[in-house]
C-alpha cells in the first residue's frame, strides 16, 4: 500500500485550477472565462460554509503597522 504525500499549494496550481474552470465554462458557454481571484474566492467561500469555519490568511505586510505586529 502506498502512503499519499500532501504538498504545499503552489503559484502554478492557481493558474491550473482556473484553465480547468474555464476550459470546462467555455464547453457550456463559448468565450466564457473567469480569472484566477474568481475560482480562489468561490473555492474559499465553498469552503467556509461546507465546513463553518473561515480560512485564516495572514495580514499583508502593507496593512501591519509600523511596528509589525497586529495587536
Amino acid at each position: 500500500m502506498s502512503s499519499v504525500v500532501v504538498r504545499p499549494f503552489r503559484r502554478g496550481d492557481r493558474e491550473q485550477v482556473t484553465h480547468l474552470v474555464n476550459v470546462h465554462a467555455a464547453a457550456v458557454i463559448p468565450g466564457m472565462s473567469v480569472s484566477v481571484n474568481t475560482v480562489l474566492s468561490q473555492l474559499e467561500r465553498t469552503w467556509e460554509q461546507e465546513s463553518a469555519r473561515a480560512l485564516v490568511r495572514p495580514l499583508p505586510s502593507f496593512l501591519l503597522p509600523p511596528t509589525g505586529k497586529v495587536t
